[in-house]
């Protein structure tokens, strides 16, 4: 009769297995008068507790609970609990967890990570709720694995736990960009947090390395400093990276005819005699002006190109505190 009730159970036939071992039935009753038989419920190390859970058969695991309650172990438990919320029995693992001690680190660790990957919003939301305090401490993980699976709606509903996340868009950006996700790319960079030239212009050159076209494309056009080259196989074969300083002494009529790497090697070797050069028109002309940063420039090169922030230092320029050093 064991075996036999091993097979029903099994083979998921749970109520003729409860049937045997009750001798509910005519054909049973007449069995056990003929036999003096008994059935272990513990066999195949409890595997009987996950069996019925499997099968979402919440009547079984209440007889279960009823006749043995030592067949309900930690392990069987949990295991239990994480199965049925992946296969979204919300009634098996509200029984589950009302009846038992739930090891919710483990399954923030497991159950809820599974949970992202297959997009199961409605029961992430539950177990958060059952243990806000344990959960919570995995926020700042979920989020970004939310992310990293172009999950956007989970995403949402974790950003949305503002006392909880810690959000850090540049990092998440980058590894939208590095992953080709411009999805989420697009998504994070509508919060108006992002900074394209993060990290020294970290997310276009992760776009570029990894041959990411529609995410290097889509960040020329956010930002003119950046271009892109394309062979006809449509693989990106260069690439460049300006400055708004630099594209400006480009565009202005008169510097059209010097070119920018030349200025540049000026700056690093050529010196002026009383240190008065101009950093921008590298020439020593009259009105000389100091900025409240101590770096001199022409005034007439302050006019010309508006500036606003010292190219030297990028500190804002406060025109009360430039003063005129030569005539």
């Amino acid at each position: 009769m064991q075996k036999f009730f091993e097979y029903l159970v099994i083979n998921h036939n749970f109520d003729e297995a409860i049937d045997l071992y009750e001798k509910n039935t005519i054909k049973y009753s007449l069995i056990s008068k003929l036999y003096d038989y008994d059935i272990n419920l513990k066999f195949n190390n409890n595997n009987i507790v996950m069996l019925a859970v499997m099968d979402n058969n919440l009547r079984f695991i209440q007889w279960l609970y009823e006749k043995d309650k030592e067949l309900f172990d930690t392990n069987n438990v949990n295991m239990g609990f994480g199965f049925a919320c992946m296969k979204n029995y919300k009634y098996m693992a509200q029984w589950i967890n009302n009846h038992f001690t739930i090891n919710y680190e483990m399954q923030a660790e497991t159950t809820f990570r599974d949970l992202i990957l297959i997009s199961n919003l409605e029961m992430c939301k539950w177990l958060y709720e059952l243990n806000e305090n344990i959960f919570s401490k995995y926020i700042n993980q979920f989020y970004k694995l939310s992310c990293t699976y172009n999950n956007i709606e989970m995403a949402k509903w974790f950003r949305s736990l503002k006392d909880s996340v810690k959000v850090n868009d540049n990092i998440y950006f980058c590894e939208a960009i590095e992953n080709d996700n411009i999805k989420i790319a697009k998504w994070l960079y509508s919060f108006g947090n992002v900074n394209l030239k993060y990290n020294d212009n970290q997310p276009f050159k992760l776009a570029v390395k990894n041959n990411s076209l529609v995410c290097a494309i889509w960040l020329c056009n956010l930002c003119e400093d950046y271009k892109v080259e394309i062979d006809d196989d449509y693989e990106i074969i260069n690439y460049k990276i300006t400055d708004s300083f630099t594209r400006r002494l480009i565009n202005d009529k008169n510097y059209k005819k010097r070119k920018f790497s030349e200025t540049e090697e000026n700056m690093n070797t050529e010196e002026n005699e009383d240190g008065l050069e101009c950093p921008v028109c590298m020439e020593t002309k009259t009105y000389i002006v100091k900025l409240g940063c101590e770096h001199i420039y022409c005034r007439d090169c302050i006019a010309m190109i508006n500036m606003e922030k010292c190219q030297m230092c990028m500190q804002k320029i406060k025109k009360r505190k430039i003063s005129l050093i030569r005539q």
